[in-house]
């Protein structure tokens, strides 16, 4: 299961419990609206409370099973989630592909450079935030980005 140190915090992780330097969504989405020079003053993030809502609901059992079962079902709906649900004024598709592929690295699922080019990564992007692409759609995309799975 993933864990978070604090409310934005991936500081994780899901089996081995790895510490991620307390790299913060937030932080990540900073990065990226920074580098493009349109970070809003006083901060980027737009709903706190849809961005709390992911990350908790990734954790969440029902009747005794995980809601999200797997590392991909947890870094697509987060993902996805940022990406369809634009918790932030700008920066969520960069930030939710970026989450969702940097939650399968930092938990040992890696994926190839080859696999993932940045056309097929804003195409993608585009098609979840337009409604083209499901969440399911989306777990299948990522899981086929893997070219080595945890041991």
């Amino acid at each position: 299961m993933l864990k978070f140190l604090s409310l934005y915090q991936l500081s994780v992780v899901y089996v081995k419990f790895i510490k991620v330097k307390d790299l913060s969504i937030i932080d990540i989405n900073r990065q990226f609206t920074v580098e493009k020079g349109v970070y809003a003053p006083g901060g980027n993030l737009r709903s706190p409370g849809s961005l709390d809502h992911n990350l908790k609901i990734i954790q969440k059992k029902v009747m005794g099973k995980d809601l999200f079962p797997t590392i991909y079902d947890k870094s697509a709906h987060l993902g996805y989630s940022i990406i369809s649900g634009h918790p932030f004024i700008d920066g969520n598709k960069r930030t939710g592909m970026y989450i969702a592929l940097f939650t399968l690295n930092v938990n040992d699922y890696k994926t190839s450079v080859q696999k993932v080019s940045n056309e097929e990564v804003v195409e993608i992007s585009l098609e979840v935030e337009n409604n083209d692409k499901s969440e399911s759609e989306f777990v299948c995309w990522l899981k086929d980005k893997v070219i080595s799975e945890q041991v």
